[in-house]
């Protein structure tokens, strides 16, 4: 597991790649977004998630239902005599 001092120093350099792309692209007049190219280049966050507090469905749950369901057969009726 990755230490937040260490998960802090990678998104640091992230972020200094981040404003040298951006000054490379000012040089070559391209003009991007900032929070556009911060979601292009950083690696999303990981979740932290506590035992116990997530429960994944069960797999009948996500199981589509027969589109094509069966016909109930019609009674037959008493002959009479």
């Amino acid at each position: 597991m990755i230490t937040k001092d260490a998960n802090d120093r990678f998104r640091q350099d992230q972020m200094e790649e981040l404003y040298s792309v951006q000054s490379t692209l000012a040089q070559a007049k391209c003009d991007i977004n900032f929070k556009v190219l911060q979601r292009a280049l950083f690696v999303p966050e990981e979740m932290v998630r506590k035992p116990g507090e997530f429960s994944y469905p069960s797999p009948m749950a996500t199981l589509m239902k027969s589109p094509f369901p069966k016909k109930e057969k019609k009674k037959k009726g008493k002959k009479k005599k």
